[in-house]
């Protein structure tokens, strides 16, 4: 794959790899990526509060989308760990239906729609 087809945002992520290997992989990294020790680092360092960025994709998946599903079982334990620790969350709806920037970070990279 040469770099200029390299995946660039979440949604050709999923495309590329297509569903079954792009869930795979999303979530060993799900399940990986914060743990439990990470926030009580976070609190023990002072911290009250973090934020959980995350995709509408996560709750309206629709067909036509290469993206996928399986997110809020990770969000949950990651909400129970920060209750536990005494940290706050604010969960940042951070891609909105046909991308509210058109960069990589909406989801997927390209002309808003």
């Amino acid at each position: 794959m040469s770099t200029k087809d390299m995946p660039v945002d979440e949604w050709t992520f999923s495309k590329t790899l297509g569903k079954e290997e792009a869930k795979r992989q999303l979530e060993d990294h799900w399940n990986t990526f914060v743990t439990k020790s990470h926030l009580q680092a976070l609190a023990e360092a002072g911290i009250n509060w973090i934020r959980i960025p995350i995709g509408y994709w996560a709750f309206n998946l629709t067909a036509e989308e290469p993206f996928v599903d399986g997110q809020i079982p990770y969000v949950e334990r990651i909400l129970g760990w920060a209750r536990e620790t005494g940290l706050k969350v604010e969960l940042d709806l951070h891609g909105a239906p046909g991308s509210q920037n058109g960069y990589d970070n909406s989801g997927h990279r390209g002309t808003p729609e």
